[in-house]
Formats: C-alpha cells, structure tokens, sequence
C-alpha cells in the first residue's frame, strides 16, 4: 500500500497546471510550469480518493488545494478535478500570502480542515468548487503560553481518533 500510496503522490506532482488560476491574483492570464504539490495528504470519501496538497502561485505564494483523483482505464492514476480552497464567510481569517499545513480529518463523510493551531480554527470544507467554512475556532491556555513564549505550534501530522 505504502509503494501504491507514493506511485501515486508521483504521478499527481507530475502532472503540470499550465496557467495561474488563482482568478484574485494578477497574473491570472500568465502561463508558467511549477514543480508540483507539495505535502500532499490522502484523503478517502466514499469511493474516491483526493489529495489535500500546497501549491506555488505565480508570485511564490502558496495555495491550499483539493485534487479529485481518478483511475483511468489502464490503471493509472490522473487528477479528475483540482480546486484551490478559499475561507468563506463572516468569521474568514485572511488568507496569508503563503498558505501550508492544513491537516484534514474526515467525521461523518464531511471534510474538516486544521487551518491553525492558535487559535484552533476548523474549516468544513466542500467535496468539489473549493468553499471553506469556519466550523470551529476555540483557544487555549496552554496553546497560548508557546505564542507567548515565541514558539509556534503548526500543523500537517494527520489526526488519529482516540477516546474521550
């Protein structure tokens, strides 16, 4: 599964967007090649399989995006769909230039987001067109005493489901 599992993160870097389409920038109109996603996380919803991964704009900033994978007829892996995700709603914190870490857990078929760890923000997010949501923003003492002390907690690890 392991070897499956990275063939295809594999194929997923190498297949090139052509042009910037993060439509709030400038440079919508420019072309350019990238490297690929980068820290790319699988995610399983219902028969599908996505990636939540980063990718480099046009200006070096960084976007989060949801890519819908699809198996091909000859078995092979390709991206059916890919949508840079965007916080929607009264409570939306700005995005930031550079966007990295959302770390995504799945509860009752939806699609949850980490967005921060402090405060801890929690995004619902779409299954397909990109739409975020706040679902949750809470703080915490201890999460409170690291920005004090000029540490920073960040996200990426996967969550793991364990008892109250």
């Amino acid at each position: 599964v392991l070897l499956l599992l990275r063939g295809m993160l594999l194929l997923c870097a190498l297949a090139p967007m052509r042009e910037c389409s993060w439509s709030e920038l400038p440079c919508a109109s420019r072309d350019y090649l990238y490297e690929g996603f980068e820290d790319a996380r699988v995610v399983q919803h219902a028969s599908r399989l996505y990636l939540v991964a980063n990718h480099e704009d046009c200006h070096a900033g960084r976007r989060i995006c949801l890519i819908e994978l699809r198996t091909r007829a000859d078995a092979r892996i390709e991206q059916a769909a890919i949508w840079p995700l965007r916080i929607e709603g009264a409570s939306a914190p700005s995005l930031r230039r550079v966007e990295k870490n959302w770390s995504p857990l799945l509860y009752l078929d939806t699609l949850y987001l980490s967005y921060s760890l402090q405060p801890h923000v929690v995004l619902r997010c779409a299954w397909s067109g990109g739409r975020c949501e706040v679902a949750f923003n809470s703080s915490s003492h201890l999460l409170q005493s690291y920005e004090a002390l000029g540490q920073e907690l960040r996200g990426g690890s996967p969550y793991a489901r364990v008892a109250d």
